[in-house]
């Protein structure tokens, strides 16, 4: 099973703890999904006028 999907299909499991590498690849992916959406909203917020 990829490493990414994991934090997703584990949520509920309270069965021990994730791994140094799981958590961090999945605040990667979080913060570079979060910065694109950031990037799309204010890109969308810029609008030609005049």
């Amino acid at each position: 099973m990829s490493i990414l999907p994991r934090p997703r299909l584990r949520y509920a499991d309270f069965k021990g703890r994730a791994s140094r590498r799981e958590y961090f690849g999945f605040m990667v992916v979080q913060s570079l999904a979060s910065g694109l959406a950031l990037m799309l909203t204010m890109s969308a917020g810029r609008t030609r006028r005049g």
